[in-house]
């Protein structure tokens, strides 16, 4: 069991069926958790946990009751909050239960007295606090990343023609454990030939050409810190000259973000950065064709990069996102955001007008970084151009 990331957020707790409840009203007693009470059976079946007197006072809480008292408190409760913050979505069990009292109790109130009444979604106000990281937390994600990209060197120094996606996908995931991580932070995506032109794609079930690029979009998740990593490499060691061609637009695309990543900038501003070494790449190449201009004017390179330059990280893959906070304004980066930079170049087998030798290939180069005072921060050991990806291959 995982507990939400929310739940956790707040509490540093993982336990099924635990609700915390903020309780502003109480004099004595503002937060409050409720949940199930640790019974022997429980103990023999999936091993000790706290039980409410023990969490009490290791999660610093008020109080904490059983989950069975939940219902009882709500009731009471809806005589005196018309306006409620909470969590959709997690708890189908606690959304009925929730909704049921306050329709039955506060919104009576609420209109007998001309109060304000509403059920509000408290994600949005978490979100801005979650995206800034405090100082525990960027330790945990510099230990995942750090973790996470030890691993991914262990595969690409260890993979060799034979290898088909089933055996790429075991391996990763054996060394992220074998570095130290807890558990896999998401799907992993294990592709190789024209495979990796499928952002998403996770069947990671169909043999490798000796000649093929290999994809892996794999990360570790540490003390519940989640790292994401993207590398791409030739299966038997040495790029050809197309795959190299490629994969060195990518690689100029990442390094330029990380140039530009910087406290005060906009998140869109790192996406138009990427796109202009990724435009300007595929107009030498012949990929493309026009000028920089009316290539990115009218977004020509978007059948062959199609996705954002990244996202927000930290205890869920995607966490909250600066572009993506309440629907307002592009965010500006702030110090202690960590996020991740993945510029990818995508050309389907059947994609018309591209020189034959670029078609069935897709690079993708991911890595997570942390805003400084003055820069960034690569967490997850950037030794990604292609002479290094060779080096290590040996």
């Amino acid at each position: 069991f995982r507990a939400a990331s929310d739940f956790y957020y707040l509490t540093a707790m993982s336990v099924a069926g635990a609700v915390l409840v903020l309780d502003p009203l109480s004099d004595q007693k503002p937060i409050k958790l409720f949940m199930p009470p640790l019974t022997e059976r429980e103990r023999q079946w999936d091993g000790a946990r706290p039980g409410l007197e023990e969490a009490t006072s290791l999660f610093g809480l008020d109080a904490a009751f059983p989950r069975a008292d939940l219902a009882g408190f709500l009731e009471a409760a809806m005589g005196r909050y018309t306006e409620v913050y909470w969590v959709p979505t997690v708890d189908p069990q606690l959304d009925y239960l929730l909704m049921q009292e306050w329709c039955r109790r506060a919104a009576p109130i609420a209109v007998k007295n001309g109060l304000p009444a509403a059920l509000h979604d408290l994600r949005p106000a978490l979100a801005p606090q979650r995206l800034i990281k405090d100082a525990l937390e960027i330790e945990r994600l510099r230990r995942a990343g750090k973790l996470s990209a030890a691993a991914h060197r262990t595969v690409i120094q260890n993979i060799r023609p034979g290898f088909d996606e089933r055996q790429v996908h075991a391996a990763i995931e054996k060394a992220f454990f074998d570095h130290g991580g807890d558990a896999i932070a998401f799907p992993t995506i294990a592709a190789g030939g024209s495979n990796t032109t499928i952002l998403h794609y996770v069947a990671n079930n169909q043999p490798i050409a000796d000649d093929a690029l290999v994809l892996v979009d794999a990360g570790a998740r540490l003390q519940q810190y989640c790292s994401d990593i993207t590398r791409t490499f030739p299966i038997r060691g040495r790029f050809t000259a197309a795959q190299r061609d490629l994969y060195r637009v990518v690689y100029n695309a990442q390094q330029a973000v990380f140039k530009a990543a910087r406290p005060g900038r906009s998140f869109d501003l790192l996406q138009k950065t990427a796109v202009k070494v990724l435009a300007q790449g595929m107009l030498d190449l012949g990929i493309l064709q026009g000028t920089l201009d009316e290539v990115i004017e009218q977004e020509r390179f978007k059948p062959f990069y199609m996705h954002g330059i990244g996202h927000s990280l930290g205890l869920d893959v995607h966490d909250p996102t600066p572009s993506k906070l309440g629907g307002k304004q592009l965010a500006k980066l702030e110090p202690n955001i960590v996020m991740t930079v993945e510029p990818g170049i995508y050309i389907p087998s059947n994609a018309p007008g591209v020189p034959r030798k670029f078609l069935g290939i897709g690079v993708r180069i991911e890595d997570d970084i942390l805003i400084g005072e003055q820069g960034c921060e690569i967490l997850t050991d950037n030794d990604t151009s292609p002479e290094e990806i060779e080096a290590m291959m040996g």
